[in-house]
C-alpha cells in the first residue's frame, strides 16, 4: 500500500466517524499542510523516505510497515523514471534523479526485476511492465 492510499484510507475512516471531519483537520492532526496531504493522496507528489517515516509514525505504523512503504516508494520511483522520456539506464544517473542512494537504486532495481515490474530487453533499454 502506498502512502497516498494509506492516507486516503485513514482519512475516510475518520470521516465515517465524523462526517464533518475535513482534510484540513486531518492534515493538522498529522502536522503537515492540507495541500501536501492532498498532493500525496492524489499521487501528484512522491513522498521521500523521511516523509514516509514521519507520517507513518504519526499514523501509528510499525517500523516494518514504514520500511515496506519506503521500499515500495523506491520501486515506484524507479518505474516512473524508467517510463519517462530521456531515461538513461544507469544506476548513478537514476540515483541523481530520484534522491535515492546508489544502494537503494540497486535494491529497488532487483526487486522490480524479481517481481516483473521492469524487464531489461537490453542493458541500455528497460521496459516498465503493467
Amino acid at each position: 500500500m502506498t502512502l497516498g492510499t494509506a492516507l486516503a484510507a485513514e482519512f475516510d475512516r475518520r470521516q465515517r466517524r465524523n462526517p464533518r471531519y475535513s482534510l484540513r483537520a486531518f492534515a493538522k492532526s498529522l502536522g503537515v499542510s492540507h495541500s501536501a496531504i492532498s498532493r500525496l493522496h492524489r499521487h501528484e507528489r512522491r513522498p521521500s523516505d523521511r516523509t514516509i517515516a514521519v507520517l507513518g509514525a504519526r499514523l501509528g505504523w510499525t517500523s516494518a510497515r514504514v520500511a515496506a512503504a519506503q521500499h515500495r516508494e523506491r520501486v515506484d520511483r524507479l518505474r516512473a523514471l524508467a517510463a519517462a522520456p530521456g531515461f538513461t539506464a544507469d544506476a548513478r544517473w537514476i540515483a541523481s534523479r530520484t534522491a535515492m542512494s546508489l544502494d537503494d537504486v540497486q535494491v529497488a532495481l532487483q526487486e522490480a526485476l524479481r517481481t516483473g515490474a521492469l524487464t531489461m530487453p537490453a542493458a541500455d533499454r528497460w521496459r516498465v511492465e503493467a
